[in-house]
C-alpha cells in the first residue's frame, strides 16, 4: 500500500521487544517496504536541499515567516469597510467627467503656477504674407514687432535717385518733370493768359483761348480744357 504523505500521515507499525518476527501485521517485508515508501514520500515533498542557503529546512521557513509576516497576499482585494479614512470608490460622482472645471485661469499666467510658453514677436519684413504661424508660444497683449530699417535710395530699387520717370513724367526720380496729361504731350512755354489746348488726339500746345487777350470766357476754356482732361 503507497504511502498516504503530504495528503494525509501513514500509520506505520512500530514492533515492539516482544513482538514475534512476522507476526500479523509486523510481517518483515511490510514493516520495512511501508518506512521505505513513506521516507520517499517525504523526499519528493521537500524536493532536492529544501534547506537552501539556510542551515536547516526549519530555519528556512523561519526565516520566511519573518519575512511575509503582516504582508498580504500577491492577489487580494479590499472593500470600502476596509479602508481608514478618505477614499474614493467607483461609484463615486468625483469620478465623473461631467463636472465643470474649477476656475483656474490665473494659473496660466505668465506669473502662475502653471504658465503658458510665451516669447517675443518676431521680426517683421516688407512684403510678408499673413500667417497662423507653427510656434508653440503665445506672445503678450501688449508685445511690440520688430520692424526692419527704415528704406534707402538702393532698398527701393526702382525709384533710386538715379531712375528713370516713367508714364506721364519724364527726366529721373526724385525729380521728374510731367510731360504729358494722361498721355497726352504738351510742348512750348506759356505766355500770360494762355492755357493748354489739344491740337491732336494725343499732343497739346499752350495758346491763347478764343475771344483774345486772355480773358477768354468759361464756356471758351471748357471748350479747350474738355478734349484733354478726362475723367477716369
Amino acid at each position: 500500500m503507497p504511502s498516504s504523505y503530504p495528503a494525509g500521515y501513514d500509520s506505520l507499525a512500530k514492533p515492539g521487544a516482544s513482538t514475534q518476527e512476522d507476526a500479523a501485521g509486523f510481517e518483515h517485508d511490510v514493516v520495512h517496504t511501508k518506512a521505505a515508501e513513506a521516507i520517499e514520500a517525504v523526499q519528493a515533498e521537500l524536493g532536492l536541499d529544501p534547506a537552501g542557503a539556510s542551515a536547516t529546512v526549519k530555519a528556512r521557513l523561519d526565516a520566511l515567516d519573518t519575512t511575509v509576516s503582516g504582508k498580504a497576499a500577491s492577489s487580494h482585494s479590499h472593500t470600502p469597510a476596509d479602508v481608514t479614512g478618505t477614499a474614493v470608490i467607483t461609484s463615486d460622482a468625483r469620478l465623473s467627467d461631467a463636472r465643470t472645471p474649477t476656475a483656474h485661469a490665473s494659473t496660466h499666467l505668465p506669473s502662475g503656477s502653471d504658465p503658458l510658453t510665451t516669447a517675443a514677436g518676431s521680426t517683421q519684413a516688407f512684403g510678408d504674407a499673413a500667417a497662423t504661424g507653427t510656434a508653440n508660444s503665445l506672445a503678450r497683449s501688449d508685445h511690440k514687432h520688430a520692424m526692419p530699417a527704415a528704406p534707402t535710395a538702393a532698398s527701393v530699387g526702382a525709384l533710386g535717385a538715379t531712375a528713370a520717370a516713367g508714364g506721364d513724367l519724364s527726366g529721373n526720380y526724385p525729380n521728374p518733370a510731367v510731360a504729358k496729361i494722361n498721355g497726352v504731350a504738351v510742348t512750348g512755354t506759356p505766355s500770360t493768359g494762355q492755357v493748354i489746348t489739344a491740337t491732336g488726339a494725343s499732343d497739346a500746345t499752350w495758346q491763347t483761348p478764343s475771344g483774345g487777350g486772355g480773358s477768354g470766357s468759361v464756356v471758351d476754356l471748357a471748350r479747350t480744357f474738355l478734349p484733354i482732361l478726362r475723367v477716369r
